[in-house]
C-alpha cells in the first residue's frame, strides 16, 4: 500500500483532479438498532479513502454523507470552483436505491460526466447490480472495486498510466479497458468494451489481494477534515465543515482494529470475503490512533468496525493493554474515550479473565450478534445458561 501510494505522488498533473466521495443513505432504514448513531458517525469506509487519496497527494477532495446533505445531486456539484472528474459512491446494501439515484444522477451529462467507481459492501457483493442501471443506455458506474482502498489505488494508477495530457480520468479508465490493463488488477468489475448495448456483461477481474499489515493506513486525519457540512442544498459547500466541529457533530469515531472471524456461519460472507484471514493494528497504533482522533476532533466514543473482536486471545491482550497504559493530556485514556466493539458471545464467554483488562482499555460496550439463544438453528457455542452469565459478568465489570 505505500508502494503505491509513492507511485501516485509521482502524477503531479492529475492532484488537482476534483473527487468526490459520497456515502449514500436511505432515510427508510432509520430505525433502532441504528436510529441515532446512523446519523452520529462518519462512517470509516470513505473517510479511509479521504485519507489515502490525500496521502498520495491529491489536493481537492470532498466527502458527501447523504444523512446530512440528503438532496446532493453530482451533476450540479462543483469543487473549489470546477465539476467532479472523479466520483466514488459507497454504499451497504440498505442503501443500495439511494447510491443508484447518485449513479444516474451523475451520468446526466454523458460528455462532461465523472469517472464513476461503485464500492462498500452492496458493491462488493453484488457489483453488476451498478452497471448499465438504464433506464438508458451507458447509464451507470464504470467500475466497481470488489475489494479494500488497496484496490482503488492500484485501478487509479493504471488510469492515470494511460491517461493523455489534458486528459479526463475517464478516458484513461476507456482506453485502460480497451487495451486490456484493467484485467491486471484483482478486485474489479465493469463492462468490457466489446459488449453489446442492448445485452451487457461484466468481466470480473477475481479475487482481491488484502492488505496483510493494517499499520500501512494512514492515521485518520485527512478524511476527517474533507467532511461536507450539513445542509439541503444539492451542490457541495464553498468548504468542508470545520475540523474543530467534527466531534459534535461526528460524536462517535469509527476506526479498524481487526478483520476476520473463525467462524464458517453459512448465511454469512465475512470469513470469504476476509479469505480465512486474521488481521489486526498494531497495539501501539490503534491506542494512537484513537488518541489522536480525540486530541484533533474532540471525539470521545469509538466504535471499532470488527469481525469478531475477541477471535484471537493473545490479540485482544495486547490491543487492550497498549490501551490502558496509553495517556491523553495527562489522564489515562480510558477516563477520556468509551470503546465499543463487536464479537461472539461463544468467545466473549470464554475470555471472561480478560474483561477486567478490557475494562481498563477503555471498553465500554459489546455488541453481539445471538442469532439464536438456544443453538437449535444457528450453533455457534452459545446456550441461554452461557449468555446469562456472561451479561451478568459484563454488568458487573461496567460494559
Amino acid at each position: 500500500l505505500t508502494g503505491i501510494i509513492e507511485q501516485l505522488k509521482g502524477f503531479e498533473d492529475a492532484h488537482d483532479m476534483r473527487i468526490g466521495i459520497v456515502y449514500a443513505f436511505d432515510f427508510r432504514t432509520r430505525m433502532l438498532p441504528y436510529w441515532y448513531a446512523d446519523r452520529r458517525m462518519a462512517p470509516c469506509s470513505v473517510r479511509t479513502l479521504g485519507d489515502v487519496l490525500h496521502a498520495a497527494g491529491f489536493k481537492h477532495i470532498r466527502i458527501v454523507l447523504q444523512q446530512w446533505t440528503p438532496n446532493f445531486k453530482p451533476s450540479q456539484a462543483t469543487l473549489d470552483g470546477k465539476p467532479l472528474d472523479i466520483l466514488m459512491v459507497s454504499a451497504m446494501q440498505v442503501h443500495a436505491e439511494p447510491s443508484y439515484e447518485i449513479v444516474r444522477d451523475a451520468c446526466l451529462n454523458s460528455k462532461t460526466r465523472p469517472f464513476i467507481l461503485a464500492g462498500g459492501p452492496k458493491a462488493i457483493y453484488e457489483p453488476t447490480d451498478y452497471l448499465a442501471r438504464g433506464p438508458e443506455p451507458g447509464v451507470g458506474a464504470d467500475c466497481s472495486v470488489t475489494g479494500e482502498a488497496y484496490v482503488m489505488l492500484d485501478l487509479l494508477r493504471c488510469v492515470l498510466n494511460h491517461r493523455q495530457p489534458g486528459e479526463s480520468a475517464l478516458k484513461g479508465f476507456q482506453r485502460a479497458r480497451t487495451q486490456g490493463a484493467l484485467k491486471e488488477i484483482p478486485g474489479l468489475v465493469y463492462i468490457p468494451d466489446d459488449a453489446p448495448r442492448n445485452r451487457p456483461y461484466a468481466i470480473n477481474t477475481g479475487v482481491q489481494q488484502l492488505l496483510r499489515d493494517l499499520d500501512e493506513m494512514p492515521m485518520p486525519d485527512a478524511g476527517y477534515r474533507m467532511l461536507e457540512p450539513p445542509h439541503r442544498k444539492t451542490g457541495m459547500a464553498p468548504k468542508p465543515y470545520p475540523a474543530h466541529k467534527v466531534g459534535k457533530k461526528s460524536i462517535i469515531g469509527s476506526v479498524i482494529s481487526t478483520h476476520g472471524c473463525k467462524f464458517n456461519c453459512s448465511f454469512c460472507p465475512i470469513p470469504a470475503v476476509n479469505q480465512r484471514t486474521w488481521r489486526h493494528k498494531s497495539p501501539q497504533r490503534l491506542a494512537n490512533e484513537i488518541k489522536h482522533i480525540h486530541e484533533n476532533f474532540g471525539i470521545r466514543e469509538f466504535f471499532s468496525t470488527d469481525d469478531n473482536f475477541f477471535n484471537n486471545r493473545e490479540t485482544v491482550i495486547e490491543l487492550m493493554t497498549a490501551m490502558a497504559n496509553t495517556t491523553s493530556r495527562g489522564k489515562p485514556l480510558r477516563k477520556c474515550i468509551r470503546f465499543f466493539t463487536e464479537a461472539t458471545q461463544f468467545d466473549v464467554h470464554k475470555n471472561l479473565d480478560i474483561l477486567p483488562l478490557c475494562r481498563k482499555g477503555g471498553m465500554r460496550a459489546i455488541w453481539f450478534g445471538i442469532e439464536d439463544i438456544m443453538g437449535d438453528v444457528v450453533n455457534k457455542g452459545q446456550n441461554a445458561g452461557k449468555i446469562a452469565e456472561l451479561f451478568a459478568d459484563l454488568q458487573r465489570i461496567g460494559i
